[in-house]
């Protein structure tokens, strides 16, 4: 999915990180969704979801992409990609409400692609 529905600046990350197209694809399919309280939404495996995916596309296709099970990508509201990476802390859940998100690895991509969008804009 590092076409239409990704922005230049995702696509260049998901090269940069050595991404494949299809854990972007498995991302928007089966990861949770994480509201960030700036109107994106952080796309990310956790139990549930990489159980999701196993019953989908089976449990060995799953084990041989397990290096990239722990991407994330940012999706705007207008569902466009703006960046990916791969989270090397966990995500942190605000405890206001299970679905919102206070992400730190996150935090330095949505300030750089929040800059990016006003700027292109």
């Amino acid at each position: 999915m590092s076409g239409p529905g990704a922005t230049a600046h995702a696509s260049s990350r998901m090269q940069q990180r050595g991404l494949p197209p299809l854990v972007l694809d498995w991302l928007q399919a089966y990861g949770r969704e994480l509201h960030d309280h700036r109107g994106a939404t952080i796309l990310h495996f956790d139990k549930r979801a990489r159980r999701r995916l196993e019953r989908a596309v089976g449990r060995e296709p799953v084990r041989r992409m397990k290096a990239w099970l722990s991407a994330y990508a940012v999706v705007s509201p207008d569902g466009h990609v703006i960046t990916t990476g791969h989270r090397f802390k966990r995500i942190r859940r605000d405890p206001k409400g299970p679905r919102s998100a206070v992400v730190s690895t996150v935090d330095v991509e949505m300030r750089y692609s929040t800059a990016l969008r006003l700027s292109v804009c």
